[in-house]
């Protein structure tokens, strides 16, 4: 994800700097082939940076990455640096981080995305953003080279919660996929039918259009991790049990148990339509 949208940036004309936790690693090549430098360490992609841009697992890598010890990330940006921040850590993780870098005169967007590696190749990302108005149009250039829709969604943490609502969609439509799919089948029907019918009409969707195809082949290479879905349903529920109201959306918890089957299966690490494994048709003693 991260790869494709500073390659885009850098073919727009900006001039980006990268690093990454681990190498070596495809997405380096995306970047570097899209225009990117290359950072050996951290601080030689932060020097001089107006900009810094995140899209990390969770909040420990971001903080990891932000406040090391040893390293005075005020001294090595620009005056006046904002940090937009493209990872899904949670709304507590983004106010929590967006404080701390106050404290540090620096200034904080949580802008997580949607839209999937597709997006991020295509430049149609979607952002949720979280922040103030005058850093939000401050980063809008930025975002809009990325992507083609920028929601502001209010103060620091208000991204991250409108992802939330975002990944509940996510999971609850796969699964709805899946079942479809199994339905199909009863009927005796080949399940691309069900794509080919369903997919322009009422019933369409981004997980039925795109990960349908590759449940019916059975491609269960990543666009975007099953584990980190689990990450972020997790978030969710996080978020709901610590609110002053505790919603208990059934929808909710079938995908939770979903992920979490899918987890310990060990098919973390591959993409979400792998689910279908993990959310079979019901037996017949069951009906």
């Amino acid at each position: 994800m991260g790869a494709a949208m500073a390659a885009n940036l850098a073919k727009a004309g900006y001039r980006v700097s990268i690093w990454n936790r681990t190498t070596p690693s495809a997405g380096l090549g995306v970047a570097a082939a899209g225009g990117c430098a290359i950072a050996s360490t951290v601080e030689e992609a932060l020097t001089g940076s107006q900009f810094v841009c995140s899209c990390v697992t969770d909040g420990p890598a971001l903080r990891s990455i932000l406040f090391a010890a040893a390293r005075n990330l005020k001294a090595l940006v620009a005056k006046d640096a904002i940090v937009i921040d493209f990872s899904t850590i949670g709304p507590v993780e983004a106010r929590g981080i967006a404080e701390q870098l106050s404290q540090r005169g620096l200034r904080f967007v949580d802008a997580p995305v949607t839209g999937g590696d597709i997006g991020a190749r295509n430049g149609t990302l979607t952002f949720m953003v979280g922040g103030t108005v005058e850093d939000l149009e401050r980063t809008r250039p930025l975002l809009n080279t990325m992507g083609k829709k920028v929601v502001h969604a209010g103060s620091v943490g208000n991204g991250q919660s409108l992802k939330l609502v975002n990944q509940l969609l996510c999971g609850v439509n796969l699964l709805a996929v899946v079942e479809a799919f199994q339905v199909a089948e009863a009927f005796g029907m080949d399940r691309q039918l069900a794509v080919e019918a369903c997919g322009g009409g009422a019933a369409g969707s981004w997980q039925l259009a795109n990960l349908g195809p590759k449940i019916i082949v059975e491609d269960h290479q990543p666009g975007f991790r099953a584990a980190h879905l689990l990450k972020d349903l997790r978030f969710l529920r996080d978020a709901l049990h610590n609110g002053s109201t505790r919603p208990n959306p059934p929808c909710f918890e079938l995908a939770l148990s979903a992920f979490e089957r899918v987890v310990q299966m060990g098919k973390g690490e591959l993409g979400t339509q792998t689910v279908w494994m993990a959310h079979p048709p019901p037996h017949k003693s069951d009906r």
